[in-house]
């Protein structure tokens, strides 16, 4: 796949900006990058690691689908260039966090320890609650260490009425397994968490399985 050729596709899938927060055309790249043949799926993605490590128009888009597409050499390519990314410039500005959730999904973990640098050593900022997910559930060690940082180190008033607690209560089986690292670290942790979980146990989004799952975990 030539330079030129790229570049079309490209244009063309990130052209429309749906109201879905980019999340059509990440599922368009992704049906499209699967029904290439290996030479020419090897290729996109090539494109689409230089994309994504340079900044380019729609970085975000191919970051996101490079989660879940990208191949153990690929892997290798954006660990081999995440060293290179400036991580002192305003987050808002920078793909370093995006970069290392492509890192974290991978199952076979080629290149962790610049995430676990991130999540475990570096100044908890605004970006930082996005990259743990990443890691569930092929990580679950770093997962939990990093949730047992986050909730022993910073008050409920800062994440109470966020997405961080609102992830948990659809994710019981993850919920319970941190549990138990987190009451190990500190109750009061653990209790403050449940507390804020379980005033929101009844929302709307969840069906009765999730909100089944959810009690017998606070309740245990």
């Amino acid at each position: 796949m030539s330079q030129v050729d790229f570049e079309e596709l490209w244009q063309e899938f990130i052209r429309v900006e749906y109201k879905d927060g980019g999340y059509e055309n990440i599922r368009q790249v992704q049906r499209f990058v699967r029904g290439l043949p290996d030479q020419k799926h090897d290729a996109f993605l090539d494109e689409l690691v230089s994309v994504g490590l340079n900044k380019k128009d729609g970085w975000g888009i191919a970051l996101a689908v490079l989660e879940s597409e990208a191949t153990p050499r690929h892997i290798q390519a954006i660990c081999g260039g995440v060293n290179l990314l400036s991580d002192d410039k305003p987050k808002e500005e920078s793909n370093f966090v995006w970069v290392l959730r492509v890192l974290a999904s991978d199952p076979a973990g080629q290149c962790l320890v610049p995430v676990e640098d991130y999540l475990l050593k570096r100044k908890i900022d605004p970006y930082w609650a996005s990259l743990p997910w990443a890691l569930w559930p092929h990580h679950p060690d770093l997962f939990y260490r990093a949730w047992v940082r986050y909730f022993t180190s910073r008050p409920s008033k800062e994440w109470r009425h966020s997405v961080i607690p609102q992830a948990f209560l659809s994710r019981a089986d993850a919920l319970a397994q941190l549990q138990s690292r987190l009451s190990a670290a500190s109750e009061s942790a653990w209790q403050e968490l449940r507390s804020v979980l379980w005033e929101q146990r009844n929302a709307p989004w969840l069906n009765d399985e999730q909100r089944r799952s959810l009690a017998e975990v606070l309740d245990s």
